[in-house]
């Protein structure tokens, strides 16, 4: 969320705030209350929530946790933060 966050000030600074609080909101919505409001796999696939593991206690002593998810999940947010820092310095702040 925070990469989409960068992303979106360096891209569209007027707007960013507005909807770097839509995203997670919409995350949020689609993800974790996707079952509760009946909405199909493909469209609960959209939020970040439904892709991270589900890690409990016992999980992580048996050493059966896979750091897939949260390696490319991570590797997303960085492609964002770097798209939306090199937007940033293409921007004129000048007066």
């Amino acid at each position: 969320m925070a990469g989409l966050a960068v992303l979106l000030f360096g891209a569209l600074p007027r707007l960013s705030v507005t909807l770097a609080w839509a995203a997670p909101a919409a995350a949020i919505a689609l993800g974790p209350l996707g079952d509760v409001i009946g909405l199909p796999g493909s469209v609960r696939d959209l939020s970040p929530f439904s892709h991270a593991p589900a890690v409990t206690a016992a999980a992580v002593t048996a050493a059966g946790v896979t750091a897939g998810p949260i390696v490319a999940l991570a590797a997303i947010a960085a492609a964002l933060t770097a798209a939306g820092l090199l937007l940033f310095r293409r921007r004129d702040l000048t007066p």
